[in-house]
C-alpha cells in the first residue's frame, strides 16, 4: 500500500470509535505526565493543544477512557 492509501487507512481508524478511544486514552496520560512538569519546562502550550484535540475530537470518550485508567490504578494497586 502507498503512502497515501495508509494515510487514508489511517483517518478512517483514528475517527472509529476504537481509533477515538486510544486517542484519547493516549493524551490523557500524556496530558497527565506533562503536567506534573514544574517551572519553565512545563510545556504549557503543547498540554493545551492536547487538551483540545482530546475534548474536541474524542469528547465522548473520555468517560471510557477515565474508567479504564481508574480499573487499572486499582489493579496495579492491588497487585
Amino acid at each position: 500500500m502507498n503512502k497515501e492509501g495508509q494515510a487514508i487507512e489511517c483517518i478512517g481508524f483514528m475517527t472509529s470509535m476504537r481509533g477515538r478511544l486510544i486517542l484519547d486514552q493516549a493524551l490523557s496520560l500524556a496530558i497527565r505526565e506533562l503536567d506534573k512538569v514544574e517551572g519553565a519546562m512545563k510545556q504549557v502550550s503543547n498540554i493545551a493543544d492536547m487538551e483540545y484535540l482530546r475534548d474536541s475530537f474524542c469528547g465522548d470518550m473520555k468517560g471510557v477512557s477515565n474508567l479504564i485508567e481508574t480499573e487499572e490504578e486499582k489493579a496495579n494497586y492491588l497487585s
